[in-house]
Formats: structure tokens, sequence, C-alpha cells
């Protein structure tokens, strides 16, 4: 989907630069250097690089979760300026999907309650005395939920473990929708799964973002996944963008020769032409 030039940005990243410090005989370490750009309003930015590249560490940043220098606005606000309360708001109002379907979920948890703890945390806080009261006023919402994400309703009273890894994932997706966000993080969510249920997780992320025309920074080590699903493509590498550009302009015409490399690793079906 082309995105205008003039649409609204929902994130802005100006010479964002995160270093983990070192540790006895650790040095410190440049996870992300010097990276900027932007995401507009309904546009789906893909970042795409090796593992250890600095991928998740730029979402993690985004969320406020890691200190970093330069200037990140999120829905024009300047995350250095805001204090904890206004940074705890706003990540309210970023969905999160995790690359481990299974790992993100407490086991003890059902998939309703689940899906129904952001609302609740986000309308009434951390006092557990209102929980029961409030999951059953969070029900139809995540009953809704389910649907959206082409999952029966009576899923909402099954655990994590009950589920495959393509169904975990679409509540993954379910939760990270509960509190109607603008934008959305998706951190490696198909890079769990089968190819063929993959396929299946990223026509379901294509329709439903089609549907609710959220923006989204979708990370992957996978350049055919970000092809399908983004509009503008961002290539990492030790923590720097080496280039940037909407879809076809990367795959068709590369500039740099670590995106090349990405391209030529993509499998074609013609043993032939792989080979080459």
């Amino acid at each position: 989907m082309a995105i205008a030039d003039d649409a609204e940005i929902v994130v802005q990243a100006e010479n964002i630069s995160v270093v983990y410090p070192g540790h006895g005989a650790t040095k410190a370490f440049k996870a992300v250097d010097d990276v900027s750009f932007e995401i507009r309003k309904g546009e789906v930015m893909g970042l795409v690089g090796e593992s250890g590249s600095g991928k998740s560490t730029i979402g993690r940043a985004i969320m406020g979760l890691s200190p970093f220098t330069g200037q990140l606005k999120v829905y024009g606000k300047v995350l250095s300026e805001l204090n904890n309360k206004e940074r705890r708001n706003l990540r309210q109002r970023i969905g999160y999907v995790f690359q481990d379907p299974f790992g993100s979920f407490n086991p003890l948890l059902t998939l309703g309650e689940a899906i129904a703890e952001p609302m609740i945390v986000a309308g009434v806080g951390h006092h557990s005395g209102f929980w029961k009261k409030n999951l059953k006023e969070a029900m139809p919402r995540v009953e809704e939920l389910l649907e959206m994400v082409q999952l029966p309703k009576d899923f909402a009273s099954r655990f994590p473990h009950e589920l495959s890894g393509g169904q975990r994932q679409r509540v993954g997706l379910a939760r990270a929708l509960a509190l109607q966000p603008e934008f959305i993080i998706a951190d490696e969510p198909t890079s769990a799964l089968d190819v063929s249920v993959q396929k299946e997780v990223l026509k379901l992320f294509l329709d439903l973002q089609d549907e609710l025309q959220f923006s989204c920074l979708f990370i992957s080590h996978d350049l055919a996944v970000i092809d399908m699903v983004s509009d503008s493509i961002s290539v990492l590498y030790h923590g720097e963008i080496l280039e940037k550009g909407h879809g076809e302009q990367i795959l068709t015409n590369p500039q740099h020769d670590y995106t090349k490399k990405l391209l030529a690793s993509l499998p074609v079906p013609d043993p032939k032409i792989q080979r080459a």
C-alpha cells in the first residue's frame, strides 16, 4: 500500500544509539549505532537483518525499555521528556507481538485471561481484587478478538499448552490488539513457525492491518517475510541501517552488498537457479 508523504508520523527516530555497558572483562557493546527512520500512519516498516543486528533492541527502545541516546518520538511525544507514569501510559498504546508464541504466555492463565490482562491492567491498575469482576466485563471483547484472529470463542477457557504454535501466535496477535493500538511492534512473530503455518499467520496479519490500518514495525531476519508484509524496508547490519526505501526499490535495485547477499540467499523453486 502506498503511504502518502504527508501522512501523520507515528514513530520518529533521529540518530538513535543504544550501548550496553561492559561488566568486568566484558567490553561495552554498541547494539544500535546512529539509526534514523520514520513510520507513518498506516505504514508497515520492515526491519530486516541477521540475528544480533540490533532489531529487537530498536523495538525495546520504542517501548521505552532500553536506554538510548538521540531523539525518539512516539505519537508526537519525546520519550526522554516523559516521566515513568507517562511512559507506562504510552506503552499501553503500543501493541507487541513476541517471537516465542509459547514463552510469552503465563502458563497458569487461560488464553481468555491472557488476552484480557492488558485491558484489566490499563483499566484498574494492579489491584488484584478487581480481577474477577473486570475479567467478566472484558470477556465480550476477548471473544471478539478471538473471532478477529479466526479462533473459536471457547478457546478463551483453554491454556497455552493446549494450542499449536500457529494458534498461540494468533492469540498473541489478539492480545496485542486488545487495547486497540494504532501502532504495533511485531518482533519475529513467525520465525518459530513451520512454513505453511507461517503463511497463514502472515495472511491473517495482512488482513487485520488492512482492516484496522494500524502502523507497524515488523522485525524479521527473513527478507521474503519482510517483502510480503511491508510498505517500506530498512536493512540493519551490526546496529546500522545500511539502506532503506520502498519494498520494490530495495528488492529490485539494492545498493549495498549486504542487501544483495540477503536477496541472493532467498530460496527459489528451481534448484539450478538456486545453486547459481
